[in-house]
């Protein structure tokens, strides 16, 4: 609380008054009537300086005021307050003369009187002064609260208008987005329609030519019992006329079909005649009867071949053919799913971005409504904040105009004007002059802490919520603190001068001191944490990621405004041309060759790809791809293969190869299929399955026959060349899909740490390629190895279909054979390239059995070591090779070792003292197949295996050594 009003100033301000008491006629009332009003005025102005809690002080007021004030201002202020007989000393008095009519008596009751008028007078003062105080505290306290919480509203209705332009803006965004994917739609869902139709049109040609094929397809089927291959051309002419060369049927619909179907006449054309071509017919010059010549009643002339032909052949070339029809609908059928799939993915897509769009046009339409609800509820309390501001405001006006008039009144009638009177009439006095008096001086009142009662080491009270809601507005005693005013004597009074005023304030109700901190508390903003930081904006090239936090307490009575709820920071500053980062190189790929000379591959795939403008090298790039040749040691011819494979034949039987095709085809099975070992080392590896295709036969139902299943994956090889052997000509046409689904389903009944693969012999030749092709892909998404092996005289556009039905690469995995004619004259040489090609492990036993007679040791057990039974076994320490096992062992006088070369032990190399003769040398060198452990069993381990050395060659050193 700033100084109050003091005592002691107040009396200076009165002490100066040295007038003469009124003369009768002296001066001039409106000089006076002046004189008074402007000093008047100038106590007002600075009663509310100070109450305005400015650097006027009741000190400065004092000084100003003792300047300035004459008994001839003070005097008309107390004539109509004065006692009749102190009035009338004043106008008895006339100079020096009217000094001797005053006795002493009555200057000391006049004295008395005027010294309680101004004690009384400080009493009241202090009284409205303190009054005033406390209302000028809690006003301005309340007003300061108001603005600081118009401001707040200020900011907050600015970031609610923000928002709500903000909705508006993303509400018409979305509405153009809406309406821009609406009509990409619309124009969408027309370039479907349109190519639907077209489409639909097409494949009702190509479905009309397709039924029409069939019929002739199922017309050109054999109809001879097995063994009897001949076929009557009694169903077709072909015809040359003036018209050109023609084919007829008998069936008279067909025949009408058929007029209908240039295409498919043409090609009939091509099959049956090919007579304008010059290109060999269909129909052999043994078979058919030489031409006839038939006139036409116009005189035109027809001449018509007909004759006997090989129904099987002519059964799969129409196939082939019919297959053509076939495909062009099947690929036109995907083609119009896959667009509708596309069509329908994009137009769900397109929907869900309408939805999505839809969606945040809600969320703005809710944010809008959110804003335009915030801002009235905004608006409504800035409105009623303005008006409690303009109450508060006016209220503080009136108040303080009204604590100026009284307190002014007081100060300059009261106090200033009974002091200045008091001292002219005493100047008449000798027991008491003016200068023989002594008034009494304090100080400025000196506020305490604000507490529950005012004292120090009660509750403090800063601020209270229990005050009325108009509170700064009016007078209120029943909420706040209490401060104790206490002062102190400067200047003790003589019995002439006035009394002290109380030294401790008390109220008129009889409470001690002053109310203060009457004012609601003020709530601070308060926030929720952040949150985690979003994801960045982009990638690359700079984005931002934000976090934000929820306003918990929203501020009011003036506290402290909320900070940021959203922030913001730069991220992935980096560029975005990033060049892309390979994986290390993989293992070399198994040798294209057993022998003769193959090729093997590694690479390196990409771990990271590019991004922007960055750089990577190609696949075929030498940073990320690597070849070399292997296997350069010539074929001895006595190749066999072990590998751990399951691999099913399919052996075509169609049309097109004849029954002479079939037989030389069926033996060559026969020797490739000698040529595997299904147990091996004593492990059983390979597994053979039997398919026989080109049974195909077109059924009313739509569907094809099914290829043969003959014998299922197995290790019973002696089983698969008995049933190849038993293999009979199909006569149908070339069911290569349906072959390709047989191997598959015996692959269910397959081994899971086995590879799986399908070999095609076939004489090249291929019906509805399409299906064909999804049906190859879809074995090799399994992981099924494909290998082709056609026969035929050259290559053609054909055989590149079949090269891509093969695994990649096609190098590896396909191999042409030159014809039946090469094929008899080759027969071991093709079987033996076929297998040392499509074989995952291939060698020679003879080669073979000459190197480890060179090194003087063997393997004769893989997938394990002997039991203890079999002999006393020694962990030796590790070793990089077998031959570096065998070394170790040798040193120690054993014939027998077993070595890791993988998984958790690889290296390790253990001694075995199994006894090794020269007739178990003998043995394992003619048979390898599953021999047994002397005195013992196998114990199984994937990595480890078994090997002897020679006793011919090694014993002699260890009968010395010992």
């Amino acid at each position: 609380m700033r100084p109050m009003l003091g005592f002691t100033l107040a009396v200076f301000l009165c002490a100066s008054g040295r007038a003469a008491l009124l003369r009768s006629g002296a001066g001039d009332e409106r000089e006076r009537a002046v004189t008074g009003t402007s000093l008047r005025a100038k106590v007002g102005y600075m009663v509310q300086d100070m109450l305005r809690s400015r650097d006027t002080t009741t000190r400065h007021i004092a000084h100003k005021v003792h300047k300035k004030m004459k008994l001839s201002d003070a005097l008309p202020l107390l004539e109509d307050k004065l006692p009749k007989d102190v009035s009338s000393l004043l106008r008895l008095s006339s100079g020096e003369q009217a000094a001797r009519q005053f006795s002493e008596v009555s200057l000391a009751k006049g004295r008395v009187y005027l010294n309680n008028m101004m004690y009384d007078a400080w009493l009241q003062l202090d009284q409205i002064e303190v009054e005033c105080k406390e209302f000028e505290e809690s006003n301005r306290m309340v007003f300061s609260q108001v603005v600081t919480d118009l401001e707040h509203l200020g900011s907050d209705l600015a970031d609610e208008e923000r928002q709500k332009s903000e909705a508006e803006g993303g509400i018409a965004d979305m509405n153009t987005r809406i309406n821009d994917l609406e009509s990409a739609l619309g124009i969408l869902k027309r370039g479907f329609q349109t190519t639907r139709e077209k489409n639909a049109y097409e494949l009702s040609l190509r479905q009309d030519d397709q039924d029409v094929f069939t019929a002739i397809l199922q017309l050109s089927k054999c109809p001879n019992a097995y063994g009897d291959d001949t076929y009557s051309l009694v169903q077709f002419q072909i015809c040359d006329t003036d018209n050109g060369t023609q084919v007829e049927v008998s069936d008279a619909a067909l025949a009408a079909k058929l007029n209908r179907s240039p295409r498919v006449q043409k090609v009939l054309q091509e099959v049956l005649g090919a007579a304008s071509s010059g290109a060999p017919s269909l129909l052999q010059i043994d078979q058919a009867p030489p031409p006839q010549s038939v006139k036409q009643p116009k005189g035109g002339s027809r001449k018509c071949l007909n004759g006997q032909v090989n129904c099987g052949y002519l059964h799969d070339l129409m196939a082939l053919e019919w297959g053509k029809f076939k495909d062009l609908v099947d690929e036109l059928t995907y083609i119009m799913q896959r667009n509708r799939d596309a069509y329908e993915g994009e137009k769900e897509n397109m929907n869900e971005q309408i939805a999505t769009l839809r969606s945040n046009k809600m969320k703005f339409t809710e944010m809008l409504g959110e804003s335009i609800s915030e801002i009235n509820s905004l608006t409504a309390a800035t409105r009623e904040k303005q008006q409690q501001h303009r109450d508060i405001e006016r209220a503080f006006t009136m108040r303080m105009a009204n604590c100026k008039k009284r307190m002014s009144e007081i100060l300059y009638t009261n106090i200033c004007g009974t002091r200045t009177v008091r001292n002219a009439l005493m100047r008449y006095s000798s027991v008491s002059p003016t200068n023989s008096i002594k008034d009494c001086d304090v100080t400025d009142w000196s506020a305490g802490p604000c507490t529950t009662d005012g004292r120090g080491s009660s509750v403090p009270v800063d601020c209270d919520d229990s005050c009325p809601a108009d509170v700064g507005g009016v007078d209120v005693d029943a909420c706040g603190g209490m401060k104790h005013l206490t002062r102190q004597v400067i200047v003790s009074p003589n019995s002439f001068g006035m009394a002290c005023p109380p030294l401790f304030f008390e109220r008129k109700n009889g409470t001690e001191g002053m109310k203060c901190n009457q004012f609601h508390c003020p709530v601070h903003c308060s926030l929720s944490e952040w949150s985690g930081w979003s994801g960045c904006s982009k990638e690359c090239g700079g984005g931002t990621q934000g976090r934000t936090r929820s306003i918990l307490v929203k501020p009011k009575n003036g506290g402290t405004e909320c900070d940021a709820t959203l922030e913001e920071q730069p991220c992935n500053t980096g560029s975005c041309d990033r060049d892309c980062t390979l994986m290390p190189w993989t293992a070399w790929e198994p040798c294209s060759m057993a022998c003769g000379g193959g090729i093997q591959e590694r690479v390196r795939k990409v771990d990271i790809p590019i991004r922007a403008n960055g750089k990577c090298p190609g696949q075929k790039h030498p940073d990320r791809f690597q070849m070399q040749e292997c296997n350069t040691q010539d074929c001895v011819g006595d190749e066999i293969c072990i590998a751990r494979q399951d691999l099913v034949i399919a052996i075509d039987g169609s049309g097109s190869l004849k029954q002479e095709g079939f037989d030389i085809l069926q033996k060559f099975a026969l020797n490739l299929t000698s040529r595997y070992q299904s147990t091996y080392y004593g492990v059983e590896d390979m597994r053979i399955g039997l398919v026989l295709f080109g049974n195909g036969e077109y059924f009313d139902n739509g569907t094809v026959a099914a290829a043969l299943e003959v014998v299922p994956i197995t290790s019973d090889l002696e089983s698969v060349s008995t049933a190849i052997a038993g293999l009979q000509w199909q006569r149908g046409f070339t069911n290569m899909m349906q072959a390709l689904q047989a191997a598959d389903n015996m692959f269910a009944e397959g081994r899971d740490d086995a590879q799986s693969a399908v070999m095609v012999l076939s004489d090249g030749r291929y019906t509805n390629a399409y299906r064909t092709t999804m049906k190859a892909r879809a074995l090799k998404d399994k992981g099924v190895q494909i290998f082709m092996a056609p026969i035929a005289d050259s290559s053609t556009d054909s055989l590149l279909v079949l090269r891509g039905w093969a695994s990649e690469p096609w190098e590896t995995n396909y191999e042409r054979i030159p014809g039946l004619t090469a094929l008899i004259n080759n027969e071991p040489e093709f079987a033996q390239k076929l297998l040392v090609k499509f074989c995952p492990r291939a060698f020679s036993p003879s080669q073979k059995i000459e190197e480890e007679t060179q090194q003087g040791f063997l393997k004769i057990h893989e997938e394990g070591y002997p039991s203890d039974s079999c002999g006393e076994w020694k962990r030796m320490r590790n070793a990089d090779t077998a031959e570096a096992c065998m070394e170790l062992v040798k040193q120690v006088g054993i014939l027998a070792f077993a070595f890791e070369e993988g998984g958790r032990g690889a290296g390790t190399c253990y001694s075995e003292a199994i006894d090794v003769t020269d007739d178990l040398w003998a043995e394992a060198v003619n048979d390898r197949v599953n021999l047994t452990c002397p005195g013992g069993t196998w114990v199984y381990n994937e990595y480890a295996s078994t090997y002897i050395m020679n006793p011919s060659m090694f014993g002699d050193l260890f009968e010395e050594a010992s």
